[in-house]
């Protein structure tokens, strides 16, 4: 497992994709190193709101590099998250990781929900320090090499 926070900045954010994409294998390539019963390796990322978030640009590289995102939230859709000396058990109770539509088909309904978690997200009552996590795994049948790809340049929404 890999584990991140607060390393997403503008402009970096594609260095920051293309070495998770170099480190996280697809199911198919940890089963031919080991036989072992764990699934492959998966990163959590935290993030803060910002402004200048570059989260939106992140996710379509993300999807160049055949990853996919998912996000933690609450029944309501919210970002999860603690307060100061909340515990686990209260914090996270009820929450579960909700795909960002990287296997959907339809691309406008896509973006729009990226839009919406990259630009104006919603935090549950518990989040007071508005930090978003995100879970990043390699996608099914996207084993592609990120040493391949040379560029990780700017996506057009």
């Amino acid at each position: 497992m890999i584990l991140a926070a607060d390393v997403l900045y503008a402009g970096m954010d594609g260095l920051f994709a293309r070495a998770l994409a170099s480190h996280l294998p697809s199911k198919e390539e940890v089963g031919a190193v080991s036989s072992s019963s764990r699934g492959p390796t998966e990163a959590i990322i935290a993030c803060p709101n910002r402004k200048d978030s570059p989260l939106l640009n992140f996710f379509g590289i993300c999807k160049r590099l055949g990853l996919s995102l998912d996000r933690l939230e609450n029944a309501t859709g919210s970002a999860a998250g603690a307060s100061p000396g909340m515990s686990a058990m209260e914090a996270y109770s009820e929450t579960k990781f909700v795909s960002l539509g990287y296997d959907d088909d339809d691309e406008e309904e896509r973006h729009h929900r990226w839009r919406i978690v990259a630009e104006s997200p919603t935090f549950s009552s518990r989040n007071k320090d508005m930090i978003q996590l995100f879970r990043v795994r390699r996608r099914d049948g996207q084993a592609e090499d990120a040493r391949q790809i040379r560029r990780v340049g700017r996506l057009q929404p």
